[in-house]
């Protein structure tokens, strides 16, 4: 039994009244739930501790590079932060291989990772775009991805992912080291990269029993969802310069991630449902409160009243679909959208009287709200007080 300790009392104490269980199963529960409760106890502080170590080192790796940075030449620079991201990746790997250091291992490896990028942009300083120097920095940048998924490919779920969506800046960087292009040329590249990948992606999908032969391959397509959203907006908003009217391919993008988020939690194959959709959903709903005030607010050029009301009903929405389900995450985004309509309308309507009444109204909502969730006709019979 795993979650709230109280929670699983009071359920225990619960079970024992209307005697679905005996004194001595509630007993073996109880130390069962004491032992998970001390693991996760466990493993929080071993990863406080190991982050504090991880801090503490590149602290005294800082301030030793501080006091040698300046009598070193830039090109001396760019192999130091190299080796540095080889080395981090490769620690990583080795950590990531055992139980207890896996998440100290993931964090190894990401961080690494981005030392290689930092390598590779920072040699722009040391070589020109095109010289031999600045290809070869350039072709490491293009063929890191490509290693590193060999050699994670299998060994979990999640880094897969992560290097997946790492290959766009990877992919920048190094058109760019390698020949000297334009910004807008480099966009429409990675853009390229990343229809070929999500086809390659859709195709395995059909193809495979996902989770169960390839269980990498949800986490990357929902990971290439949201590395999308930087693409999307580098796209619009530098290489098409669409400037404000760039809201409109961002809010395309997020309706399509909701919709693919709504049709995994409730119309995807048993083999393709995960629970963390529902997570994707608090997701879109935090975002569509950005979008929804840069897009009403700017390109169409609403007025306060109609921006708050969109907003505020996607909060709505959001509580319409999570209450019933027993989604707290969303229904906590759902409020969130529902209180910035409420501020922001408050904000532009300072002087008129109507916004306090609005405010008190939207507050006596939520209240209401909150008082039938609870309502002991709305339990089931068997979590009422006694």
């Amino acid at each position: 039994m795993l979650g709230d300790g109280r929670a699983e009392a009071r359920a225990l104490e619960r079970w024992l009244r209307e005697g679905l269980i005996d004194e001595a199963l509630a007993g073996r529960l109880r130390a069962e739930s004491a032992e998970c409760a001390e693991l996760q106890r466990r493993r929080f502080a071993q990863g406080a501790i190991a982050l504090a170590a991880a801090a503490v080192l590149l602290l005294g790796a800082g301030t030793f590079v501080n006091a040698i940075w300046p009598e070193l030449s830039v090109r001396v620079r760019c192999v130091l932060i190299a080796t540095l991201g080889v080395a981090l990746v490769a620690a990583g790997m080795l950590l990531e291989a055992r139980e207890r250091w896996r998440r100290i291992g993931y964090a190894f490896q990401v961080a690494g990772l981005g030392a290689l990028l930092i390598a590779v942009g920072y040699s722009e300083q040391a070589w020109p775009a095109g010289s031999t120097l600045a290809v070869v920095a350039g072709s490491t940048a293009l063929a890191t991805p490509g290693v590193v998924l060999a050699i994670v490919l299998r060994r979990s779920a999640v880094m897969p992912a992560i290097m997946l969506a790492a290959t766009y800046p990877f992919v920048a960087v190094g058109v760019a080291r390698v020949a000297s292009l334009s910004g807008d040329t480099v966009i429409w590249i990675a853009d390229g990269v990343f229809g070929l990948t999500a086809l390659a992606l859709a195709i395995l999908l059909a193809r495979s029993r996902a989770g169960v032969s390839q269980p990498w391959l949800l986490p990357a397509v929902a990971v290439q969802l949201y590395a999308a959203l930087f693409l999307v907006g580098a796209t619009a908003l530098e290489a098409l310069e669409l400037d404000e009217r760039g809201a409109y391919l961002l809010d395309a993008w997020l309706v399509a991630v909701t919709a693919l988020a709504w049709w995994g939690l409730h119309g995807a194959p048993p083999a393709l449902r995960r629970p963390w959709y529902a997570a994707q959903l608090t997701l879109s709903v935090l975002l569509g409160i950005w979008l929804g005030f840069w897009t009403l607010s700017g390109p169409l050029g609403a007025g306060p009243t109609a921006t708050a009301a969109v907003v505020a009903m996607l909060g709505v929405l959001g509580l319409g679909h999570g209450v019933p389900r027993g989604m707290p995450e969303l229904m906590a985004a759902s409020c969130l959208a529902i209180v910035s309509a409420a501020w922001y309308y408050a904000f532009e309507r300072a002087q008129l009287l109507g916004t306090v009444l609005a405010l008190l109204v939207t507050a006596a909502a939520l209240f209401w709200l909150a008082g039938r969730i609870m309502r002991r006709d709305r339990l089931p019979s068997r979590l009422q007080a006694p």
